[in-house]
């Protein structure tokens, strides 16, 4: 009993050695020419997006051929498969024959798809089944801009596929003024704004922050150079009319430095007492006179 048991044991195993692993490979040689003809004879024509299943029984092998047709243009075919305790290999070749490798671009022509099976273990009649899928490639042609593209309007460019014709359109993204300069600073004066402004390198756009001029606070003083250019004399800005303010003016009027300068325009409105285009020696004499206490444009 107990060897009739070890035999029945032994047997199984050798029923298990001989079923073969699923697998599924590409082969790698060309079809010979009488592959090549008996293909071009037998081949059944394959549809894309179709499934297409073969069947064999038991120890069965053999090779199955099938043909398609690349019209429209180039493109890559896939094969998605499904298979059960089987091996398989699988070529795609071109018409005359030639393996092409997986995921090759294939150009308009026909081609053939080889299958070569062999069932070699004791099996009940399995299947495998595959669907081929195709995706074509375009080559595209250099961009013709039928649009320029601007800061404010994107742009158009079409291309051609050099293959089949198909054109395609593409929007160019606006510039936005993304290409835009460095900052121009002007400093304000007393009387006059500043601020700052810089140009699109793109086209005529500015980019402009106003610094208002700093003028008068709230007691008539000027926030820059602390002078009420409204109290005539008050050069220097101490808050009265002093000897010093009209040596101010003698210092300018002799080319000496002096505070008193057009740029400031608080200053130099406080020195034209008699309103003259610009500061005099009669200027001087008003302040003197003002400060002798006798009659005087400084009230």
């Amino acid at each position: 009993m107990k060897k009739r048991m070890i035999s029945m044991l032994v047997m199984v195993a050798m029923i298990l050695t001989a079923i073969p692993m699923a697998t599924i490979t590409a082969g790698a040689e060309n079809l010979n020419a009488l592959q090549l003809l008996e293909a071009k004879e037998n081949a059944t024509p394959m549809e894309f997006g179709v499934r297409n299943e073969v069947s064999a029984g038991s120890y069965d092998n053999g090779r199955i051929f099938y043909v398609f047709d690349i019209e429209e243009h180039s493109g890559s075919v896939s094969f998605n498969y499904s298979f059960q305790y089987n091996t398989v290999s699988y070529n795609i070749y071109n018409d005359k024959g030639v393996k092409l490798e997986d995921g090759a671009v294939l150009d308009i022509g026909t081609y053939y798809f080889g299958i070569i099976y062999n069932f070699s273990g004791p099996l009940q009649i399995v299947a495998f089944n595959f669907l081929p899928t195709f995706e074509k490639v375009c080559l595209w042609g250099t961009p013709n801009i039928t649009k320029a593209v601007t800061c404010d309007e994107n742009g158009v460019q079409v291309r051609t596929c050099t293959i089949c014709g198909e054109t395609d359109i593409e929007q160019i993204p606006m510039l936005e003024h993304k290409n835009i300069g460095a900052w121009n600073t002007v400093q304000p004066t007393c009387t006059k704004d500043g601020g700052r402004v810089r140009d699109c390198n793109d086209c005529t756009h500015k980019e402009q922050e106003i610094t208002k001029a700093t003028g008068f606070g709230g007691e008539g003083l000027c926030i820059t150079c602390g002078v009420d250019s409204r109290k005539l004399g008050d050069i220097t800005g101490t808050g009265k009319v002093e000897i010093g303010d009209a040596l101010e003016i003698l210092k300018y009027l002799a080319g000496m430095n002096s505070m008193v300068v057009e740029s400031n325009a608080c200053r130099w409105e406080a020195a034209r007492i008699t309103k003259n285009a610009k500061p005099q020696i009669g200027d001087a004499l008003e302040i003197l006179k003002f400060l002798a206490g006798m009659t005087s444009m400084i009230k």
